[in-house]
């Protein structure tokens, strides 16, 4: 396993930051186990990474996971394997997705002995799409799923009343201030996630058959890196097309088959998730916000807002006020 610990090592020290988010997990935590379930259709427009090597499991619906230059479409019984620092972007949910996540700490993972040539492989020699990602079958995943629940069972808010893991998961993905994650029977919850990690690779290599996968175009993965580097968002569909050297309707429709959406659109999303971070990390009004995230006005802002999250800022930010906000 110290070859493990060297590579994570490296991949903790070699990060961008820039997308990188911070998992709070409670220090005697070996990582976090939760069930997603999305309240918002399609929100997650930006990539993200966090040092934790992180396992997902589809139990309900669909969904597309997007990696570099490679997508995935998720059904149930899909297993992904994310690695430390590694960009990863979920994208496109059906209103019934839902999807068990677990975050195993570095530390964590120095007391787990997989004990298998390919674990190895996964952690220091990722191929070249980026994750692995599998489809397990039917009976293996009904006892996936058991484990998962055993475990998110006894989740805590900080106050110490017990928490159901897609209210913590609301919280992990930008819904409300970050909180740490706790939990009521620690010891347990470690034991559980080394068998979790353990039973799960073994699935995912003695029961699992590949997931569909989807080569993204150069020309859209060029073009977003170019969207996330400029904060601004300054860069047109004429600039971005020639960029890329295709013609400005080529490039629309490549992009907008490649990633589910306009680049106008895609381009609010990328605002709107940095107006979110703003808010939830400054002490900042929802105006100040709006403008720091690059919007031309309030107006424009509010009506894009509105129409991603089917409610007003006012109502996403501050839900236990019955008052109307003065910028609304």
């Amino acid at each position: 396993m110290m070859t493990l610990l060297l590579e994570i090592r490296t991949r903790l020290l070699t990060f961008s930051s820039k997308m990188y988010e911070k998992l709070q997990i409670s220090e005697e935590l070996g990582g976090m186990v939760f069930n997603f379930r999305p309240k918002f259709k399609d929100f997650m427009s930006q990539a993200h990474q966090h040092p934790e090597l992180e396992l997902n499991f589809v139990t309900s619906g669909e969904a597309v996971y997007y990696f570099s230059d490679v997508k995935y479409t998720m059904r149930p019984g899909s297993m992904v394997w994310i690695l430390p620092n590694q960009n990863h972007r979920l994208s496109q949910w059906s209103d019934d997705f839902s999807m068990d996540i677990v975050a195993f700490t570095p530390n964590s993972l120095l007391s787990i002995d997989i004990n298998s040539p390919e674990y190895e492989a996964l952690i220091q020699n990722p191929s070249d799409k980026g994750v692995y990602c599998r489809v397990i079958n039917h009976s293996v995943s009904q006892t996936i799923s058991q484990i998962f629940k055993s475990l998110y069972t006894g989740n805590l808010h900080n106050d110490g009343v017990e928490n159901q893991a897609p209210v913590y998961a609301r919280k992990v993905f930008g819904r409300s201030e970050n909180e740490i994650y706790k939990h009521t029977k620690p010891r347990v919850l470690n034991a559980g996630l080394a068998f979790l990690l353990t039973y799960c690779w073994d699935a995912f290599q003695s029961h699992g058959s590949d997931s569909d996968s989807k080569r993204i175009h150069a020309a859209v993965c060029k073009s977003i890196q170019f969207i996330q580097d400029n904060e601004a968002c300054s860069h047109t569909v004429s600039s971005l097309a020639k960029a890329c050297g295709l013609s400005e309707s080529r490039f629309s429709r490549v992009f907008k088959e490649n990633i589910g959406m306009s680049v106008p659109a895609y381009k609010n999303r990328v605002k709107l998730d940095h107006f979110l971070k703003l808010w939830q990390s400054n002490d900042m009004t929802l105006t100040e916000a709006c403008y720091a995230a690059n919007f031309g006005s309030y107006a424009q802002f509010h009506k894009v807002f509105k129409e991603q999250f089917k409610v007003s800022p006012k109502e996403y930010c501050y839900p236990s006020e019955s008052t109307a906000d003065t910028n609304e």
